[in-house]
């Protein structure tokens, strides 16, 4: 699995050099927080990454997708990571025996770990193998914009799929929670959310996000679309 080192990456791994020499030098656990969070994040990172490989390999030898689902990725995203970040301690002169945050983060994304790779694998390859409309802008709030894009034919729409044209640094998933009429599914991506009158959206880590409108008359996929762009009006936000 290539795996790209992003300023984010590196901001994580200077943290949690920050605090393994903060706990060097006054023997204080506290700092560990510091420690497992951060490496966290990067096995996360790690994950997505693999998922979306994944998918660029079932695209191109469909015959591979059983084995490549039956592969450990969060055992392979942990290796990757451990390296990484060894490597990076040794430069420093840092010693420290990272084994039991692995554990922990092990035990901790056994399960969000399938959902990344497994579902968000899947969902790429239904978004990818489906024919696709031209897009059009819409003008979000605060100043954003995205593309919406409809899937599949003109007669047949089988999906809504937005894109924001510009990535913002965070996704406000608490305002999402806040709606009354949404439950946001997941601890990481994608995101489940389940919407009003049983819609589904789910939010990718490039923040894109698609709901299927298979089976919708042109009322109810007109609602579907004011939703979409309500939910993407409010996870934009800052």
């Amino acid at each position: 699995m290539k795996y790209e080192m992003t300023r984010d990456d590196l901001y994580a791994i200077n943290q949690i050099a920050e605090s393994l020499n903060s706990r060097n030098a006054s023997d204080d656990d506290s700092s560990d927080y510091y420690i497992y969070w951060p490496l966290l994040e990067l096995v996360k990172t790690a994950l997505t990454e693999s998922a979306r490989d994944k998918s660029q390999v079932v695209q191109s030898d469909p015959i591979r997708r059983e084995v490549l689902h039956d592969e450990d990725e969060l055992g392979e995203a942990i290796r990757i990571v451990a390296d990484r970040v060894n490597q990076y301690l040794r430069d420093l002169d840092l010693k420290v025996d990272l084994e039991l945050y692995f554990d922990w983060i092990k035990k901790k994304l056994e399960w969000p770990a399938k959902t990344i790779t497994g579902k968000g694998d899947l969902l790429r390859i239904e978004k990818e193998q489906l024919s696709v409309a031209t897009g059009l802008v819409i003008n979000l709030s605060h100043g954003i914009q995205a593309d919406l894009t409809k899937i599949g034919m003109a007669d047949s729409v089988e999906g809504l799929y937005l894109k924001p044209k510009t990535l913002s640094d965070r996704l406000n998933l608490d305002a999402l929670r806040s709606r009354g009429d949404c439950e946001v599914v997941g601890n990481w991506y994608p995101y489940d959310v389940q919407g009003p009158n049983g819609l589904a959206f789910v939010v990718d880590d490039d923040h894109s996000i698609f709901v299927s409108t298979r089976g919708m008359d042109e009322i109810t996929q007109a609602e579907c679309q004011t939703v979409l762009i309500e939910i993407a009006n409010m996870l934009f936000a800052t």
